[in-house]
């Protein structure tokens, strides 16, 4: 039951990671050169953290530890829920 969570926790990073950047880019169109560059790295972190986790993710499902995986597959989505946050305090 945990590798099938684990399984549905790394295609749901996918699509909220997709789904943050192509949201981050969408918000740089009329955005001034500092909230260009914060949005850059808020872009990098996201792919970054979806990178590593995913790697992450299936180690720990090929060495049998479902329950690691599960959680490590969760971080992504976490760390997006953050970005969101910061990014609508920022404000315009």
């Amino acid at each position: 039951m945990l590798l099938a969570l684990s399984i549905l926790l790394l295609l749901a990073d996918l699509a909220v990671t997709l789904i943050s950047v192509v949201f981050f880019m969408g918000c740089g169109a009329n955005a001034k050169p500092a909230d260009i560059a914060i949005l850059k790295t808020m872009i990098f972190v996201a792919l970054i953290a979806w990178l590593l986790c995913t790697v992450g993710g299936i180690w720990a499902m090929v060495a049998g530890r479902h329950g690691v995986a599960s959680v490590v597959a969760a971080v992504p989505i976490v760390i997006t829920i953050v970005q969101f946050v910061v990014l609508f305090r920022m404000g315009p």
